[in-house]
């Protein structure tokens, strides 16, 4: 995904912009989401484009990375797809897996902290994957991902975490991904010392540091969107509301974004939205609020899906890592299975 900033590849999004007077059309589920996605995803990590030991398909590191993890996803929230799961469960072997944490070390791949925080996501994932299925080793993958944790912490270490940061540099994401990881592995040193780096992340409050930053900037994360995510996600309703009070979204901000000014990265910018109007609809008190977060998440899956029928062809700009995406706004949340 990182060489495709400026992509020129992607179709044009005109014939598929919805008017914002269409009726409102009921979202997709979550199986038909995951059935359109897999089969891509499958293909793409069965590639060869890099020298990584495992994950050397989609292009590049971290779509390999999310690529199996959301073969993993799919297959637990849904019931479906065991095979494609078992393809990625068989590409990781105990010996392929000591040479990617050599790769690891000292972030020689250039992916601190996007693809270690991602990584993060998949131990899990494949874990309790792993577990429900009898697999061998479901802890496969604990040290290469305890590794990574510990590099992303000696990073804010050295620098703390601002929901300032955007794309690949976006603390918002890692923190999400430290907390539920020391979560996950119950350490609870790790999960304090994220705990206090969240609280004391400031900012976004100016209004054009809202939603509507992602109407002017082609960035494949939502920034303001995974702050909130963030704060959704970790925090007391309390904070939340507070949060929402400093930052107020307005309607007009969160209706899907339909002209992705044909840059590749603004493709992955709906789901990225979603995932946080998703959680915002599910863990704020005001029951107006979830109403329309709600609402908004929803029509960014429909949008999501238009874009998909018009680019799942184009593997360079889209297929390599939106599905990706896709699945993670999905079947996150507390409506999902595997959750």
């Amino acid at each position: 995904m990182r060489i495709l900033l400026a992509a020129s590849a992607v179709l044009s999004s005109l014939c598929l912009n919805a008017s914002p007077e269409e009726p409102d059309v009921k979202p997709p589920t979550i199986e038909s989401v995951c059935d359109a996605m897999a089969p891509i995803i499958l293909k793409g990590i069965a590639g060869n484009d890099t020298d990584a030991p495992i994950f050397h398909g989609n292009i590049d590191w971290h779509s390999a990375v999310h690529g199996h993890w959301a073969l993993f996803r799919i297959a637990r929230a849904t019931d479906r797809h065991d095979e494609e799961a078992r393809a990625a469960d068989a590409s990781m072997k105990p010996d392929l897996i000591l040479k990617e944490i050599a790769l690891l070390k000292d972030d020689a791949l250039g992916e601190l902290p996007y693809g270690f925080a991602w990584f993060l996501l998949l131990a899990e994932e494949f874990e309790r994957w792993s577990a429900e299925k009898e697999g061998k080793d479901p802890k496969r993958l604990r040290a290469m991902a305890d590794a990574a944790a510990a590099a992303l912490v000696a990073s804010y270490r050295r620098k703390a975490p601002s929901p300032l940061t955007r794309e690949y540099d976006n603390a918002s994401w890692a923190m999400v991904r430290l907390h539920r990881w020391f979560s996950f592995t119950e350490d609870k040193d790790g999960l304090a010392l994220v705990n206090k780096w969240i609280a004391g992340m400031k900012g976004l409050e100016k209004p054009d540091n809202s939603f509507a930053f992602d109407r002017t900037h082609t960035d494949f994360f939502s920034r303001f969107g995974n702050f909130a995510y963030l704060t959704a996600s970790t925090r007391e309703p309390a904070e939340l509301a507070a949060f929402l009070a400093a930052r107020p979204v307005f309607d007009a901000d969160i209706e899907p974004l339909v002209d992705t000014n044909d840059a590749a990265h603004h493709l992955g910018t709906n789901w990225s939205r979603a995932w946080a109007l998703k959680s915002l609809a599910s863990t704020t008190r005001d029951e107006v609020d979830r109403k329309r977060f709600r609402k908004a998440y929803e029509a960014h899956v429909v949008q999501g899906m238009k874009q998909h029928e018009a680019s799942k062809d184009d593997f360079r700009a889209y297929g390599h890592w939106v599905p990706q995406f896709a699945v993670y706004a999905v079947t996150d949340g507390a409506d999902e299975k595997a959750k």
